[in-house]
């Protein structure tokens, strides 16, 4: 696992200085004064396949350094995987969860995940403390936390921001190979209600897509600048 630090300027300053975001950040700060508290000196820990390229190594950045502003330890732990087979696996399942006709996983593309992930669960296992919060991010690093847990006692969410409205066989085939990975896992979390699995339902919440009004590629472009990016 390599620890990866955000290189972010933005605060709850500059969100609440838009207007039509103020009374949320207030709102979210009344709120962290209720749950830092209860969350105490534990550690929160993100841990995903990339720290760039990709939606979430795009999104964790500001979210880490946004909840550090709420008074929250939290850190970044990224997979330091050399294999191209495994993720040549992964984007595979990936594509199985959007139903693309990929072959379904094999007993070979097990032996591969698990062995990644032992090695990533030992890594991980040195820096995290008992009772910390681990919140792992789509289905790469999933089994990491599936064997993290045999070694730490910890608190453990999976964040999948992926998934598809439509029941098929290669969606079933990719939520067959990570159900035994999710049973550990006290919850999960996905961006809308129709990508939750029958067998996770009891345990998800949903946090809808966002846009962030400060990020680079949502900010407002001058002509000239347009005209250039063309």
């Amino acid at each position: 696992m390599i620890l990866h630090e955000p290189n972010v300027s933005v605060s709850l300053d500059d969100y609440a200085a838009l207007a039509q975001l103020s009374g949320a950040v207030a709102a979210l700060r009344a709120e962290a004064g209720r749950l830092v508290p209860i969350i105490g000196k534990r550690t929160i820990w993100m841990v995903n396949s990339a720290a760039q390229g990709g939606g979430v190594a795009e999104l964790l950045p500001a979210q880490i350094s946004l909840l550090r502003q709420l008074g929250l330890d939290v850190r970044w732990a990224v997979l330091d995987a050399k294999e191209p087979a495994f993720f040549a696996f992964t984007k595979r399942l990936h594509n199985l969860i959007h139903a693309s006709p990929e072959p379904p996983p094999e007993a070979g593309d097990q032996v591969l995940y698990d062995d990644i992930s032992r090695r990533h669960a030992h890594e991980l296992a040195t820096m995290v403390a008992s009772d910390d919060i681990l919140v792992v991010h789509d289905p790469q690093p999933l089994g990491v936390g599936t064997l993290l847990t045999r070694e730490v006692k910890l608190h453990t969410i999976w964040r999948c921001h992926i998934g598809v409205e439509d029941d098929t066989p290669a969606t079933r085939s990719a939520w067959q190979f990570l159900q035994p990975y999710l049973e550990p896992y006290q919850a999960a979390v996905f961006t809308t209600d129709e990508y939750v699995p029958d067998f996770l339902r009891a345990r998800s919440t949903i946090i809808h897509p966002t846009i962030d009004p400060l990020g680079h590629k949502n900010r407002d472009l001058s002509l000239h600048k347009l005209v250039g990016i063309l």
